[in-house]
């Protein structure tokens, strides 16, 4: 699979903030808390795996920070502070002789991120940034040796929309580049998912 580029994606997200600019301010609050579930895809086109892109899951909970009272309009930007947690595996088959050899990757990802968002009447605009402690098991090498397991440090910038379906529900699509020490130098992820707001 071809590797897309993050960059563009962003460019297309961009694109629609005007029409989102363009709605009616309301005065309703916005809710002080948010769980977000999401599937998508990562781009492992940097790792052993080469030109490989997989199944991506993660869940984050938004905690708003500063004033609980604030409304929605688009005169201000909110800040938020976001744990998350994120999982993806790899498996590819490489021929040695007559045969094949099974390699396997996998990353859990244990982060927090700070976000700020802009929102809007019908959709919410959102630019982040985070750190985060990566959890890599690489499975066996061709030689069948267990590689074991390495934790690792990453920082991730990520940008998206929530579009609202009612007052507590969203439908969010987040691009997301992940830039880890050592282990893996670039992770690029598209992301589609559902955000729960309350309180």
């Amino acid at each position: 699979m071809k590797r897309w580029s993050p960059f563009v994606l962003l460019a297309l997200i961009v694109a629609l903030v005007p029409g989102a600019a363009m709605a009616q301010k309301h005065e309703q609050e916005l809710d002080r808390f948010a769980f977000g579930i999401g599937i998508g895809l990562v781009d492992l086109s940097d790792s052993v795996l080469d030109n490989s892109t997989e199944t991506y899951v993660a869940a984050s909970f938004r905690i708003m920070l500063g004033d609980k009272d604030k409304k929605r309009d688009h005169q201000s930007v909110v800040a938020y502070v976001e744990p998350e947690i994120s999982y993806w595996e790899a498996d590819n088959r490489i021929p040695v002789g007559t045969s094949t050899v099974g390699v396997s990757q996998s990353d859990l990802m244990v982060g927090l991120n700070i976000i700020g968002v802009v929102p809007f009447n019908k959709v919410d605009y959102f630019l982040g940034a985070g750190l985060s402690i990566h959890s890599f098991d690489s499975g066996t090498d061709l030689s069948g040796v267990d590689l074991g397991e390495d934790e690792t440090f990453g920082v991730n910038i990520q940008t998206g929309l929530d579009v609202h379906i009612t007052d507590n529900f969203d439908v969010f699509g987040l691009l997301r580049l992940d830039l880890v020490e050592d282990v893996q130098e670039e992770q690029a992820k598209i992301v589609l998912g559902l955000r729960f707001n309350f309180g």
